[in-house]
């Protein structure tokens, strides 16, 4: 009994003295009132007339000091004291906004040096080299598969019926082992494969292909005749990069 009694009474405590507008009462009653228990706790009552209680009820028991202007103070604190607060809070986020846009201006309009133009330079110049070696060892690459394909062509027999199924089919197949071979060096490929959805999305959306996709791998596409430009930078899937899209998307899935 006395244990739940202690309890009930500590909780109420605790929820008083975390109460915000307690909290506030207190303080305000405090600072109006701070005479008597300066006189309570430090002054001995040798030093005054009479008992502490008798000179604190004689001098200090007036009703605007004891409630009205500890209230008053509490209603300041509560109300009037927050809206200062948020608006010394919303002027420090626009100054740190201002001052975060300067600095991003000054930056922008910052000109490179002469270390870093030089570096700049040096590394497009390793790019569009690349990008030229890429592109000359694709066409090498669908030369020699135009060779394969006509030398298939030349020796499929045209006398008969059977024979000319026997070509299709032979191509076909080939067709098919190409189409896997282009899919699986993409899906092998995180560059080739991070920047497929997005030349998926721009051809189907069409939208111009420009800066968001490098160059390499924009002519790896190109040079193996997964897609095609249509002009003003915009492209479209060939019937051959149709069927390699496909059997990518049935990979994944």
């Amino acid at each position: 009994m006395i244990e739940e009694l202690r309890k009930s009474i500590n909780s109420t405590l605790y929820e008083r003295v975390s109460s915000p507008l307690f909290g506030a009462l207190f303080l305000s009653w405090l600072v109006w009132n701070w005479k008597i228990v300066y006189l309570t706790i430090f002054v001995n009552e040798k030093n005054i007339n009479g008992s502490k209680i008798d000179y604190i009820s004689n001098n200090y028991l007036d009703v605007h000091f004891l409630v009205t202007y500890p209230l008053i103070s509490t209603l300041i604190l509560l109300t009037i004291v927050p809206f200062f607060t948020n608006g010394a809070y919303f002027l420090h986020l626009k100054f740190h906004k201002w001052r975060v846009d300067k600095k991003h201006e000054v930056e922008k309009n910052q000109l490179l040096t002469l270390e870093q133009s030089i570096q700049l330079r040096s590394e497009i110049a390793v790019k569009e080299q690349d990008f030229k070696n890429m592109i000359s060892g694709k066409d090498n690459e669908i030369e020699s598969l135009k060779f394969q394909l006509q030398e298939v062509k030349n020796s499929s027999p045209t006398t008969t019926s059977s024979s000319n199924m026997q070509g299709k089919v032979v191509f076909k197949t080939n067709e098919s082992e190409k189409i896997e071979e282009i899919a699986g060096k993409i899906l092998s490929s995180e560059e080739l494969n991070s920047y497929l959805d997005i030349i998926s999305q721009h051809i189907q959306s069409g939208w111009k292909i420009g800066d968001q996709v490098p160059p390499n791998v924009l002519g790896y596409y190109i040079s193996n005749n997964l897609i095609e430009s249509t002009g003003g930078g915009i492209f479209e899937f060939t019937d051959f990069g149709k069927q390699v899209y496909k059997e990518i998307l049935e990979s994944r899935f």
